[in-house]
C-alpha cells in the first residue's frame, strides 16, 4: 500500500472513530444521525453540481451501495442504543474486514500476499479480542453489530467498483442523497420524537456526525483508487484502537489486559498490511 493511500486511510480512521464515539454518546440516536447526514447532503450537493462531470456510469453501484448503507446506519444506531463503543465498534469493523477480504478474493480477484494476509488475520483477531474484553451488558447489541459488519463488506465492494466510474465527491454526494431518500420515510413514520429531540437538543452532535461521516468516507473513496479494497478496509481498523481509547477515557468503559492485547494485535496487523 502506498504512503498516500495509508495517510488517507489513517486520517479517515481518526474521523470515523470520532463520529462513532459521538453516535454512542447520544445513545445511537437515529434522529441525530439522520439530521447530520441530511445537513451534510445539503452542503455537498451544490458543490457536486459545481464540480460537474460524469456520474451516470456509476449510478447502479451508487444506488445499490446507498441502499445497503441506509441499512448500515439503522443497524449501527440500534447497536449503539445499548452497546458500548468498545463492543459494537470492533465487532462491526472486524466482521467487515473478514467479509470484505473473502468477497474481494471471490468477486474481484484480489490476491493479498502472505504479509497482508497475516495482517488481516491479526486485525480480525484483535477486534474480536476487544469485543470479548467488554462488559456482558452489551450482549444484546452484538447481533446488530454483526449485521452492521455484513453491510460494510457489501458496500465496500460496491464502492470500490463504483468510484472508478465517477469523481469521488460526486459519488459520495449521490450516496448521501440516496441515504436520505430511503431513510426519510422511515424517520417520519417511526422516529418523529427522535427527530424533534435531535433538532432541539443534539444539533451540534448531529452536525459533527454528518460532516465527519461525509469526510471520512470521501477519503476512503479516494484511497479505493490507489489500493486494493481488501487492504484498505482492514487498514481502516486503526479507528478501532482510537474508538476503544475514547470509550475508556470519556465514557469510562472497562479496560483490561485482554483489551490491551487486542489493540496490540490490531496495530501489528496494520503494520503488516502497510509493509505488504
Amino acid at each position: 500500500m502506498s504512503g498516500l493511500a495509508a495517510g488517507l486511510i489513517a486520517l479517515s480512521a481518526v474521523l470515523h472513530a470520532c463520529w462513532n464515539f459521538a453516535a454512542r454518546k447520544v445513545s445511537g440516536d437515529l434522529g441525530a444521525i439522520w439530521l447530520g447526514l441530511t445537513l451534510a447532503c445539503l452542503v455537498a450537493l451544490p458543490v457536486a453540481a459545481l464540480i460537474g462531470g460524469a456520474w451516470k456510469p456509476a449510478l447502479p453501484f451508487m444506488a445499490a451501495s446507498g441502499a445497503v448503507q441506509a441499512a448500515y446506519f439503522v443497524l449501527l444506531a440500534k447497536a449503539y442504543e445499548t452497546g458500548e463503543v468498545g463492543v459494537v465498534y470492533p465487532v462491526a469493523r472486524g466482521t467487515g474486514v473478514l467479509g470484505t477480504a473473502v468477497l474481494a478474493s471471490a468477486l474481484l480477484g484480489e490476491r493479498a500476499g502472505p504479509g497482508p494476509l497475516a495482517g488481516i488475520a491479526c486485525v480480525v483477531l484483535g477486534v474480536f479480542a476487544l469485543a470479548r474484553a467488554s462488559h456482558q451488558g452489551s450482549a444484546k447489541a452484538l447481533p446488530y453489530a454483526l449485521a452492521t459488519g455484513a453491510t460494510i463488506s457489501v458496500y465496500s465492494l460496491l464502492d470500490k467498483r463504483g468510484v472508478a466510474l465517477a469523481n469521488p465527491f460526486l459519488y459520495i454526494s449521490g450516496l448521501f442523497f440516496i441515504y436520505i431518500l430511503l431513510l426519510t420515510p422511515y424517520m417520519l413514520a417511526f422516529k418523529k420524537r427522535e427527530l424533534r429531540r435531535a433538532w432541539r437538543e443534539r444539533r451540534p452532535a448531529a452536525v459533527f456526525i454528518g460532516l465527519s461521516a461525509f469526510s471520512t468516507y470521501l477519503l476512503v473513496l479516494f484511497a479505493f483508487r490507489l489500493a486494493p479494497v481488501s487492504l484498505i478496509v482492514p487498514f481502516r481498523e486503526l479507528s478501532v484502537v482510537i474508538g476503544a481509547i475514547l470509550g475508556a477515557v470519556f465514557l469510562r468503559e472497562a479496560w483490561s489486559a485482554r483489551k490491551t492485547v487486542g489493540l496490540a494485535a490490531v496495530a501489528a496487523g496494520l503494520i503488516l498490511i502497510k509493509l505488504g
